[in-house]
């Protein structure tokens, strides 16, 4: 008979994944050495178990979405169909930065502002985390954003003449930056 792999699952609840990944030899036993297990198209060793094998990760995933896939072979030479499963790693954000893409607007146009977003490892928020601006003063163009590798930008428009503090925030953490009257970046950032 064919072997067959009967459940892969992945999971990162704490920031270090795990794969599971059981299966059936169709008949004769699986080869062990036969056993691929991959991470993002790259060969992983599990652990052989009984009725299957696991992998932990040795450190930390970076966020983001990632593949598993798993394929066996019995010791008749047969192989599986290969399984896959997704994991998404999406630590909360830890620190959020607001920094201005230019001195000052640029003519009439909206002062660019950039923030970004870093787990308490020191890494990119994963893709799609939210983060939402607000301001004492002038515009937005939007007021919430989706990060792409870690940072997201918001726009200011219309400052006014007492100037403006821009905030970002996301999850739990809180970022704000001071803007004179004239939409001039000012030196210092206000935590």
């Amino acid at each position: 008979g064919v072997p067959r792999i009967l459940a892969l699952e992945a999971e990162d609840p704490s920031g270090r994944a795990r794969v599971n990944g059981r299966f059936e030899g169709g008949g004769s036993p699986i080869d062990p050495v036969s056993v691929l297990m991959q991470l993002d198209g790259v060969d992983i060793r599990p652990v052989l178990t009984r009725d299957g094998a696991y992998w932990q990760a040795p450190d930390a995933l970076e966020n983001g979405d990632h593949i598993v896939s798993l394929k066996v072979r019995n010791i008749a030479g047969r192989t599986s169909g290969e399984a896959t499963t997704s994991l998404r790693v999406a630590l909360p954000a830890a620190t959020v930065s607001l920094e201005a893409a230019l001195p000052g607007p640029p003519g009439d146009s909206p002062l660019p502002v950039i923030a970004r977003v870093l787990d308490g490892r020191g890494r990119p928020v994963a893709d799609g985390t939210r983060v939402v601006f607000d301001t004492t003063a002038g515009e937005l163009v939007q007021t919430e954003g989706l990060t792409i590798g870690g940072s997201v930008t918001a726009y200011l428009a219309k400052v006014s003449k007492s100037g403006a503090v821009l905030s970002a925030r996301s999850g739990k953490v809180k970022a704000r930056l001071a803007i004179t009257g004239r939409g001039k970046l000012l030196r210092r950032k206000i935590a």
